[in-house]
């Protein structure tokens, strides 16, 4: 599967993501980047701050997950 997770650099996020690495899946990290776990290199990422509703429009815009 093609996964976005919006955050997933902290707390929960990052268990839902080392899951979905596990399970082969393609993720893709939605974060401001500020905090860059272990799996860093194994994850897509688009910058962005998820408050900023015009800017996770811009920033998605084009793109598919399932």
């Amino acid at each position: 599967m093609n996964v976005l997770v919006i955050g997933g650099t902290q707390y929960f996020g990052k268990v839902i993501v080392r899951r979905l690495l596990e399970r082969a899946d393609s993720v893709t990290v939605y974060s401001r980047g500020n905090s860059r776990p272990e799996f860093w290199d194994d994850v897509a990422h688009i910058a962005g701050d998820r408050t900023d509703y015009d800017e996770l429009r811009r920033n998605l815009e084009g793109k598919s997950f399932d």
